[in-house]
């Protein structure tokens, strides 16, 4: 009788041989049957560890695609159509070469419906006494007279013929100066049969300096939005004041419009007077609260944005005696830069 151990040693043996005869046995594989073993390691090694991949993708062309670059929102949008389409330009527009130049160096782009730069580095707020006017505007690192925010204007209107002439304000109105009988009034659609759209633009103040921009974003992502808004919500005082703010910029903003655009605007679309006329900075909607003639109770405080919150403010007059609204929310992003980033230029 066979001990265990004998069993195992010869079992041992037997499983060697055997692997060594199955391991030198090398099949003749015909042309068909190659392709086919050839397709199943293919698609054993593309699905491996990467999901199911069709077989196809692996016989494409191995060429190398374009990077396509993802365009973001807002201001690279406005660049990438610049190359094919023309806006009419701000009827409030007041800005000169080298403003535009130090925009363009920010941005890589004009918005086409800026009317002014309504706030510097370097100096007080709305205070540009302190910028020499008569030097290119400071676009560097470290420079004073620096962008911080522009004025927008309400509306961006697109036109539908890239080759039409667009004239200056100033000859139009020369023009019509040297006429002996004012044309009959036109109907009110005339000054718009050449856009192909209008879209109406509530930002009134936008802030531009990117490294501003990037400060607050920091801001934001430690949570300062839902600070202020609770420090607001939490005092009655400053829940009126906020929505005082709100007010006075969504009359600012309708008041911008010319009374024109303000006409057409109410006649032919209604929806956009709303944008326009009601909702308040970062686009806060507050028509519901002013319908109730004074009773601000259902009025929840809203902060959404710190950007466009601190380009307002900036943008205000906040010297003795002024009668603005001041934004406080950005007043205290304003103290928050100056506090947690010391090297920034404001």
């Amino acid at each position: 009788m066979w001990s265990s151990s004998r069993v195992i040693v010869y079992s041992v043996v037997f499983g060697i041989i055997i692997i060594s005869k199955v391991s030198s046995f090398t099949p003749t594989l015909t042309a068909t049957q190659h392709q086919v073993f050839t397709a199943m390691d293919k698609r054993r090694r593309v699905t491996k560890g990467a999901g199911i991949v069709k077989l196809a993708e692996t016989t494409t062309s191995t060429k190398k695609q374009p990077y396509q670059k993802q365009q973001h929102s807002s201001g690279r949008r406005w660049k990438a159509r610049r190359k094919h389409e023309v806006f009419l330009p701000s009827p409030s527009r007041n800005i000169s070469q080298k403003e535009e130049d130090a925009l363009i160096k920010q941005l890589t782009y004009l918005p086409p419906n800026v009317c002014c730069i309504s706030a510097y580095t370097g100096s007080n707020v709305n205070n540009k006494s302190n910028v020499d006017s008569s030097k290119d505007i400071d676009t560097s690192d470290t420079g004073v007279g620096r962008p911080i925010a522009i004025k927008s204007y309400p509306l961006v209107m697109q036109l539908a013929n890239n080759n039409i002439n667009i004239n200056n304000s100033d000859e139009q109105q020369a023009s019509n100066d040297g006429e002996e009988e004012p044309k009959e009034e036109e109907d009110i659609n005339s000054r718009y049969t050449n856009c192909s759209s209008i879209t109406p633009f509530p930002t009134m103040y936008w802030l531009t300096c990117p490294h501003i921009s990037k400060a607050i974003s920091e801001l934001e992502r430690n949570g300062y939005v839902k600070i202020f808004e609770e420090r607001i919500l939490n005092n009655v005082e400053l829940t009126n004041i906020w929505y005082n703010v709100h007010e006075e910029y969504a009359n600012e903003r309708w008041n911008l419009l010319t009374l024109e655009d303000q006409e057409y605007v109410s006649k032919e679309r209604s929806s956009m007077k709303d944008i326009l006329q009601y909702s308040g900075v970062a686009g806060t909607d507050h028509k519901g609260v002013r319908a109730q003639n004074a009773d601000r109770t259902s009025f929840v405080p809203s902060v959404k944005c710190l950007h466009s919150h601190y380009a307002h403010y900036r943008s205000q007059d906040d010297t003795e005696g002024s009668k603005a609204v001041i934004n406080m929310v950005g007043k205290w992003t304003h103290e928050l830069l100056i506090e947690q980033f010391p090297d920034l230029v404001v």
